[in-house]
């Protein structure tokens, strides 16, 4: 994003499709979602980053995603999030 220059990123693993992944988090985005944990509701991560950081002033196109691994079993892929995470500094990470 222009106006921060900074790198934020957030990584997560999941079993879905990337195309899935990345439509449900721009839904939710644009639908500015708050979600209730109480009632198992889904929460835009990249709203609440935009609330907080950017004024609300974020649009989707300001995001940019890449799919850093496909990896083929469950355990492989958790061990890729984790090495990920603990590699990159705390402070560019968008927290869940």
């Amino acid at each position: 994003y222009e106006e921060a220059k900074k790198r934020t990123v957030y990584i997560r693993e999941t079993s879905r499709s990337s195309m899935e992944r990345v439509y449900k988090h721009m839904w939710l985005f644009k639908m500015h979602k708050k979600g209730d944990p109480e009632k198992n509701e889904s929460n835009s991560v990249l709203w609440n980053h935009s609330k907080s950081n950017h004024n609300s002033t974020m649009t989707t196109s300001h995001w940019k995603v890449e799919v850093t691994s496909s990896d083929k079993t469950p355990l492989s892929c958790q061990l890729t999030e984790l090495f990920r995470i603990s590699r990159e500094p705390k402070e560019n990470l968008v927290n869940s």
